[in-house]
């Protein structure tokens, strides 16, 4: 079976919400009036104010962000596209806050474009009916496992832009790639690894400044964690990905042993 990852941008969602609809959804879930009321007092006379140019003015929509409440009045948005979307045959979908995932899967690559038709035409009507916009410029899919016999790529449209077939997909701070090799999120890692570890080369001196166990608590708590995150999803025994995971960590096992960078990976 060939899988396809649709994902869809919508833009600037959390401030695009409008509050009537907020509380449509609400009554329509039968909420009681009391705890709809407490909710209509909160979103009311909401000022944004100016400091710089001694201004405010008043806005009527967007969930108030920084709140508890707030992903979950969204969440009332997002719902109503998941209950439409169990409906649709052989379609997954999910959603983290405002990314928008669609799975389908088949034998064949090029019954996507008619299969998917639907499921599309849901999500831009549920867009059109709450106001918010799809982003398809950052929309893109992604087909996997990837195989040298797929010779036809889906045609897939979105408020009748084409959508881009893309060879990695990056989802919930995963890059996915259509060969589920695993290799450009760990080389992104390394990127960032990289990075981080240089802003504290200033203060790894082999002969002063901060010492090896300071290092090490940094990177443990900091470094570590961005490494192995999402680890249960992509980490497998094979070569590449262990040399992958060596190649990352080398930099800060230098600086936290303070040796030269001819040293062994197996001697640090």
């Amino acid at each position: 079976m060939i899988t396809l990852a649709l994902s869809l941008d919508i833009s600037n969602a959390f401030n695009s919400v409008i509050w009537g609809d907020l509380i449509n959804c609400l009554e329509e879930d039968g909420i009681s009036v009391y705890l709809i009321d407490v909710i209509k007092d909160f979103l009311s006379n909401r000022r944004i104010y100016d400091g710089i140019n001694n201004t405010e003015f008043n806005y009527s929509k967007g969930v108030p962000q920084g709140s508890c409440l707030g992903p979950v009045l969204w969440l009332l948005i997002a719902d109503r596209l998941l209950r439409q979307m169990d409906e649709q045959e052989n379609i997954m979908c999910t959603m983290f806050a405002d990314d928008i995932l669609i799975m389908s899967s088949g034998t064949v690559s090029y019954k996507f474009t008619e299969s998917l038709v639907t499921p599309i035409k849901v999500v831009e009507s549920w867009a059109k009916k709450y106001e918010l916009k799809i982003n398809s410029t950052k929309s893109k899919f992604i087909m996997f496992p990837y195989k040298k016999d797929i010779t036809h790529v889906p045609r897939l449209k979105v408020n009748d832009i084409v959508i881009k077939q893309s060879r990695t997909l990056k989802y919930l701070g995963l890059l996915f790639d259509e060969r589920l090799t695993w290799r450009p999120h760990l080389q992104e890692v390394r990127e960032k690894v990289n990075y981080l570890q240089n802003k504290s080369y200033k203060y790894s001196s082999a002969t002063w400044e901060v010492k090896p166990q300071v290092l090490k608590e940094i990177y443990k708590v900091a470094i570590e964690k961005y490494i192995l995150y999402g680890v249960e999803i992509w980490f497998n025994k094979t070569v590449k990905i262990i040399q992958k995971l060596i190649q990352i960590q080398r930099v800060t096992l230098v600086q936290i042993a303070k040796t030269y960078k001819t040293v062994s990976s197996e001697a640090l």
